[in-house]
């Protein structure tokens, strides 16, 4: 069978650059603003030599990093609350995907966790993908959460002043 040629009308293309934790958003914004200027120049004047001259450029989303101690409240509740499940945790400090979760913690000084039984998978993607029975079991785990979070609130109450309040 002969070659196919496929010609695209139109392709995008993300570029990602995390900020790394405790380090001041503006700061970093500004640096990361350089060199996307540059890097972004650089790209344009690439295509352009190669006469692709209708290149645009935006940028969506900013925000700062946003991080919870392992020791809060809601992290030991979602560690015990799949271990209620039966289940075997990992306690992953980071993570290398990107929310405005710092509106909790940094802004309202609410410590967050991230945790939830299930199946799913290709986040984001067309062809995203959760099953209803992995479903019912997020839901019951969330709900768990919720009940380990007042028994651990009431465990070990925060110490005066800390960023750890819940």
């Amino acid at each position: 069978a002969p070659p196919k040629l496929v010609c695209a009308i139109r392709t995008e293309a993300e570029v990602s650059a995390p900020v790394e934790p405790f380090e001041e958003f503006d700061e970093t914004w500004q640096r990361l603003a350089v060199v996307a200027a540059h890097t972004g120049e650089k790209v344009r004047a690439h295509l352009r030599r190669r006469g692709f001259t209708d290149i645009r450029m935006r940028n969506y989303d900013d925000y700062p990093w946003s991080k919870v101690s392992p020791r809060a409240a809601v992290s030991r509740a979602c560690v015990e609350a799949m271990r209620h499940h039966g289940k075997d945790p990992e306690v992953w400090p980071m993570s290398a995907g990107s929310a405005p979760f710092y509106l909790f913690d940094q802004v309202l000084g609410i410590p967050w966790g991230g945790v939830g039984l299930g199946h799913g998978g290709k986040a984001h993607a067309p062809n995203e993908f959760a099953v209803v029975k992995g479903m019912k079991d997020f839901e019951k785990s969330i709900m768990t959460v919720f009940h380990k979070f007042v028994e651990e609130s009431d465990k070990r109450p925060a110490e005066k002043g800390s960023r750890d309040r819940r």
